[in-house]
Formats: structure tokens, C-alpha cells, sequence
């Protein structure tokens, strides 16, 4: 698939099986995520998996209403680290 293809293609998804994810399979793609590229390889930025139930469900008022956080088995909070940054 091209890049233009891709990005014109794309859709959002918020409506989620609540089948768990394994272990195996959420470590390959937080290794993924960990090997992006970043200025100088700094790095600066950190991961939260969040997969209790109780704090998917309170991050759904902190997000704006957004219930299909709650839904997901798994969340992952990406968090940008600008005192880390380039």
C-alpha cells in the first residue's frame, strides 16, 4: 500500500472486540512503537498500558466523553517528554 493510499483510506475505529490482547502480540507492537525514529535517538517519549477496567473508564471523562475508550481491551497513552526533547 502507498502512503497517499494509506492516509486517504484511512478510518477511525471506535468500536472494539473485548477479547484480550496477548502479551506477545502487545510487546511487538510496543517494540515497534519504541524503535520509531526520533531527533539525535533521544527518544523522548513514554507509553502507559492501561488495561484495568476501572481506569479506562475514568479516562473517559478526562477525554472528553469519549466511550469507546472504556470499550477497548487495552489502551496505550502515549506521552510526549519535551524536557527529553531535541
Amino acid at each position: 500500500m502507498e502512503v497517499f493510499e494509506a492516509i486517504l483510506n484511512r478510518r477511525s475505529v471506535r468500536k472494539y472486540k473485548p477479547d484480550l490482547i496477548p502479551d506477545d502480540t502487545l510487546n511487538k507492537v510496543l517494540d515497534v512503537m519504541r524503535q520509531a525514529p526520533s531527533a539525535a535517538n533521544r527518544q523522548p517519549e513514554r507509553f502507559i498500558i492501561v488495561k484495568d477496567p476501572r481506569v479506562r473508564k475514568a479516562m473517559v471523562t478526562e477525554c472528553g466523553g469519549q466511550e469507546f475508550l472504556a470499550q477497548a481491551p487495552v489502551v496505550v497513552v502515549a506521552c510526549g517528554m519535551e524536557s527529553e526533547a531535541w
